[in-house]
């Protein structure tokens, strides 16, 4: 690490060369990156994501962002983690002490048990809230409304198919449906009845001899039915 004394002008700010630009920039501990060429400490552009800034090499433009090289630069990353996480939540504040190597699963945990951002529906969830979600004994809709997933996902959940290698349940066994046969088809098609007689005597849904009967399935093997409530 090299110490620059006319521009250290915050205690224990301490500049190290931008590795591939070892003799054009300089970053700080204190989030800062500085100019050789032309002797002077950049300005940081603030996009609507994360703080950027431009480093040219000759013809060669690069725009990084700031708090990526200064993790970089500044703290160990033993386990090759891929992303940087600020401690504060402030993502202008890219001081080394503010920054941490995490995992995509550890930087949403940690802005989601810091109440910085709802969870994303059918993402990845903390480990602590898929428990609760499957110890939940309220209904399906309160507990997606909870915690801003869907009922799909809470089922999943609940049931097994989905990390159940948290919950540790095995997964219930799930219902195959069966493809038709044309032949079928057209023998539930044709024949009269009831939805729940003819459901019975093919053993099949209601809902799929409805759909047949109306044309909302196989309407091409049943002569292009019309569906009746169009």
């Amino acid at each position: 690490m090299e110490l620059i004394p006319y521009l250290s002008c915050m205690e224990n700010e301490v500049w190290i060369p931008i590795i591939g630009y070892e003799s054009l920039y300089k970053a700080s501990n204190f989030g800062r990156v500085y100019s050789i060429r032309q002797n002077k400490v950049m300005s940081i552009c603030k996009a609507k994501t994360y703080p950027v800034i431009a480093l040219r090499n000759g013809l060669n433009k690069k725009t990084k962002r700031v708090h990526r090289i200064i993790a970089i630069h500044f703290i160990p990353n033993p386990e090759n983690k891929p992303e940087v996480n600020h401690l504060d939540f402030d993502k202008n504040n890219n001081k080394a002490s503010n920054l941490e190597w995490a995992t995509r699963k550890e930087n949403h945990n940690h802005a989601y048990n810091g109440k910085r951002m709802p969870c994303p529906k059918n993402k990845q969830l903390p480990d602590n809230i898929i428990l609760d979600i499957y110890k939940s004994v309220e209904p399906i809709k309160e507990i997606a409304k909870k915690y801003k997933v869907t009922d799909v996902h809470v089922r999943n959940i609940k049931n097994g198919f989905r990390n159940n290698n948290i919950t540790g349940i095995a997964p219930k066994e799930k219902k195959v449906i069966l493809k038709l046969d044309n032949k079928l088809v057209l023998d539930i098609f044709n024949e009269k009845g009831t939805y729940r007689e003819i459901s019975l005597k093919y053993n099949v849904p209601q809902w799929r001899v409805c759909s047949i009967k109306n044309g909302h399935k196989y309407a091409r093997l049943t002569m292009g039915v019309k569906n009746k409530f169009q």
